[in-house]
């Protein structure tokens, strides 16, 4: 089983946002926090049927994969990360947001010593915080 150990801060953030619901709801850095509390729970546990809703239909990444592609892409690698035993860790992830856009990261993904961290590209769509893309950081 992989290492969850990013999950214990992000569940607390997502309680304290969802705590402050009555206050007018959470802020877009809690409800971005809760995208990626989903999207490392969906990886860790090879579901690709829980990873699709966190993305939008404009999904598109510097591989040029689309939303459409997505589902494959998924099918071939979630089982690798189970196979190598690939730790995430999303520990460090800072939301930023500017307007209805926001960057989610770093997501460290590692195994057998070697590791790369990328960022989350979101949208706000509908009041609702989806995926739009990804970068991998230096």
């Amino acid at each position: 089983m992989h290492s969850l150990k990013a999950l214990a801060p992000l569940a607390v953030l997502v309680v304290v946002g969802v705590g402050c619901a009555g206050m007018g709801g959470p802020d877009d850095e809690t409800l971005i926090m809760g995208v990626v509390t989903d999207y490392v729970a969906a990886m860790d546990a090879g579901n690709v049927d829980g990873l699709m809703p966190l993305y939008s239909k404009d999904y598109s990444d510097e591989r040029g994969t689309t939303y459409d592609g997505l589902r494959d892409r998924f099918d071939r690698m979630l089982p690798m990360l189970e196979q190598y035993d690939v730790e995430i860790d999303a520990s460090e992830v800072v939301a930023t947001v500017d307007g209805n856009t926001a960057t989610a990261g770093p997501i460290t993904m590692g195994a057998q010593g070697r590791s790369f961290s990328s960022n989350l590209l979101l949208s706000k769509e509908g009041g609702n915080w989806l995926i739009t893309g990804s970068e991998r950081n230096e």
